[in-house]
């Protein structure tokens, strides 16, 4: 039985992760993850402020919170002069139906990612399994934890084992001062300051993977 799509509310956190379509890569070599990067930041950084990330060769977590009604109304307007909008998509009573106008968004971000992907290598049909998951966050440990979970993911599945070492994920961005989509202030003062984040990090232990890692794919 198909499971019940979770509808993107304004204001609301959530965990977003997608997965490659069946033993495909989504990212073969360093550009691959720079790119998508990119399109991340056309695409889905106008809607939603971004806590955390990691790319994975054959798949990818964001735990980011959808902004509020005021600017996804502007972002979404009707009179065609916003060219990253890619619809305006509206209910029946006329108001802007914003879960369907972010799911699109996500839609067309990975379209065009795979578009270009698919051109280089030379290769055709889907890059992406079917539906685009996401989890509601709405408890504050619960986001905590999934901070961590999403900066361990390169851990949990072997391909190193230090967090710090990853490349492609956001846990390098909090522990530097360069420039970054992620909200770094709000979360650290989420953690209580950016010491604790990282003793909070360095507190893991692999029963709480095991247990965010069950709530997310059972």
């Amino acid at each position: 039985m198909a499971q019940k799509v979770i509808p993107f509310e304004p204001g609301h956190i959530y965990h977003v992760y997608h997965h490659a379509n069946g033993d495909d890569l989504i990212f073969r070599e360093t550009e691959n993850y720079f790119f998508f990067l990119s399109k991340i930041e056309k695409y889905i950084h106008p809607i939603s402020k971004i806590y955390a990330y990691c790319l994975m060769p054959n798949h990818f977590h964001f735990l980011l919170r959808v902004k509020k009604e005021s600017v996804l109304e502007n972002f979404f307007d009707l009179d065609d002069k916003n060219p990253r909008s890619t619809g305006r998509f509206r209910g029946l009573e006329g108001q802007i139906d914003f879960s369907l106008n972010i799911s699109k968004q996500f839609k067309n971000c990975l379209i065009s990612y795979a578009k270009a992907y698919n051109k280089v290598y030379e290769r055709k049909g889907s890059l992406f399994s079917e539906n685009l998951k996401r989890i509601k966050i709405s408890q504050d440990d619960y986001f905590a934890n999934m901070i961590r979970y999403i900066h361990f993911n390169p851990v949990i599945h072997g391909f190193t084992k230090n967090a710090r070492n990853w490349s492609f994920s956001s846990y390098r961005a909090y522990l530097s001062n360069k420039n970054s989509l992620l909200e770094r202030d709000e979360v650290f003062e989420w953690f209580g300051g950016e010491d604790e984040l990282k003793r909070f990090h360095l507190s893991v232990q692999k029963d709480e993977f095991e247990e965010i890692s069950h709530l997310i794919f059972e």
